[in-house]
């Protein structure tokens, strides 16, 4: 792949202990993101490993057994006073997460300052045309990497980690379900864009809590 360090290391200080993992798009962007979340867990066993994503996508991961916490972020409508205090809280928890990296999988504005208000030291994104300004110097370290059609999703997200040594061998989506949920099978996620496959697994064990 065709990838360039714009800012920062391509290596990951010391051994993080908590992991901010960020994925704002829609429910099949966060099962794209599951190869991701396994290499965490396979690169860092002993970390703690928080995902955060949209309401809606979030119950997606709530039986995933490479990740120790889910944070819904909810769309809802709020007066102004009540959005103030619910992004007072929202961060609040966020920064009690003491993570020591926050890697955020997109290019927008959100999710870049959840990584920065998480105080996370290590701050890993993709590069962003329209981020110049300020977006992207929120960031201790961003790569480019355009976006093709013939380029799965899956491994899009995946090439982010594996610049800074984050793999797994596992590149294909396995969406983990309990035993009376639903088992989402590849049409039905992101319009087709799995085009590998995604493995579902029905009564694996559940995350860890803490």
């Amino acid at each position: 792949m065709d990838m360039t360090l714009v800012t920062g290391k391509t290596t990951i200080a010391g051994s993080p202990r908590s992991i901010l993992l960020i994925q704002l798009g829609d429910i099949g962007d966060v099962v794209l993101t599951l190869p991701c979340v396994r290499a965490l867990r396979e690169t860092y066993p002993h970390a703690r490993i928080i995902v955060a994503a949209w309401d809606k996508g979030s119950e997606l991961l709530e039986d995933c057994p490479w990740l120790d916490q889910v944070i819904a972020v909810a769309k809802r409508s709020r007066s102004f006073l009540e959005e103030i205090r619910f992004q007072i809280d929202f961060f609040r928890n966020l920064r009690s997460l003491h993570c020591d990296l926050a890697i955020d999988l997109r290019t927008g504005t959100r999710g870049a300052i959840m990584a920065f208000l998480s105080s996370a030291p290590q701050r890993i994104g993709f590069y962003a045309e329209d981020g110049k300004l300020w977006r992207n110097r929120i960031f201790t370290s961003l790569l480019k990497r355009e976006y093709t059609p013939d380029l799965h999703v899956a491994d899009y997200l995946l090439c982010l980690l594996e610049a800074f040594g984050i793999t797994t061998k596992q590149r294909i989506p396995e969406l983990v379900v309990a035993a009376q949920g639903k088992i989402y099978r590849p049409h039905s996620l992101a319009g087709g864009r799995v085009r590998s496959g995604c493995d579902c697994h029905r009564g694996c064990r559940r995350k860890k809590s803490g």
